[in-house]
């Protein structure tokens, strides 16, 4: 019988399983493209946090030329620079490597190696150029350090920071403007596919509709077809045929030559005793009651 049933209604179980197979599509979709926005969103803040760390390395360069006789604000000078060398070179090395990097707040996060050809292609001319403007850093903050004379590295270092800051905001402004575009173009992508995947649910949605409804209009074209079979064989046959219910209530449907037997008309949804009663005389419904009693009870019993 459950095979059956699960053949008959196949077409209605699989057109349901695919409407839930697509919404669930939706949903995983929806969880994916709001984790990739947030993931496009701090590689795009980053990027930017690269332009501002290559204007502020040769903003405390100059800085550290200009306070040489402040020992306090040449020291705090000194740190912002090692902080803003640091930061740019473990950023830097993350955007082509892939690994951990400070973000745009306190916390860490992770970042998958550029794959992207422009992208990668200002990552590379990038690194070429941070070489050995971060060499000549470095050299600097190891001479403050050790309190070293540092008039030949710190011109040295103001010297690479004039050449290439310039050059290095524009590369990190070009990958920044290269992870947006990214990010818009996956965005529409992603969304496209989902509006599809909507587009099919609902189309399959209607088709269940459909189905459904086309089933049950079958169902009651064959009830009605029963129903007036019934009817016409009731009409034809001569016999008192009737129905009645544990109640003693008369069926609906009864043969027309009942009409004429009992001598009443509309008897359906009538009590059965009552239209016999009205048949017979009270000195025959006391003769007759135990006998009425014990015919009729055996047939209107539960099995």
């Amino acid at each position: 019988m459950l095979k059956f049933e699960l053949g008959k209604y196949r077409g209605v179980i699989i057109s349901i399983a695919l409407f839930l197979l697509l919404d669930a599509l939706v949903l995983s979709f929806n969880f994916y493209i709001s984790f990739q926005m947030t993931d496009d969103a701090v590689g795009i803040n980053v990027a930017g946090r690269q332009r501002m760390l290559s204007q502020q390395m040769a903003k405390s360069l100059y800085m550290l030329d200009a306070t040489k006789d402040d020992a306090i604000f040449f020291k705090r000078t000194l740190a912002e620079l090692q902080s803003s060398q640091e930061l740019f070179d473990q950023t830097l090395k993350a955007f082509i490597h892939g690994g951990q990097v400070k973000g745009v707040g306190n916390g860490m996060v992770d970042f998958r190696p550029i794959t992207r050809q422009k992208a990668k292609e200002s990552l590379q001319d990038a690194a070429a150029i941070w070489e050995s403007y971060n060499i000549a850093i470095t050299q600097l903050i190891n001479a403050a350090t050790s309190s070293n004379d540092i008039s030949g590295d710190l011109s040295k270092a103001k010297g690479m920071a004039k050449t290439h800051t310039l050059i290095l905001l524009e590369l990190m402004n070009n990958l920044t403007i290269e992870l947006e575009q990214h990010a818009a173009s996956e965005a529409i992508r992603l969304r496209t596919i989902q509006l599809v995947c909507m587009a099919l649910a609902i189309i399959n949605f209607f088709f269940i509709i459909f189905h459904l409804l086309r089933r049950l209009s079958e169902r009651d074209l064959q009830i009605d077809r029963a129903r007036r079979e019934t009817m016409e064989i009731l009409e034809t046959v001569n016999e008192g045929l009737f129905l009645i219910d544990r109640q003693l209530i008369i069926g609906e449907q009864h043969s027309a030559a009942l009409n004429s037997i009992l001598g009443q008309v509309s008897l359906g949804g009538k009590s059965f005793q009552r239209v016999l009663d009205a048949l017979m005389s009270e000195k025959m419904r006391k003769q007759h009651a135990v006998l009425w009693i014990c015919c009729l009870t055996p047939m209107l019993k539960p099995n």
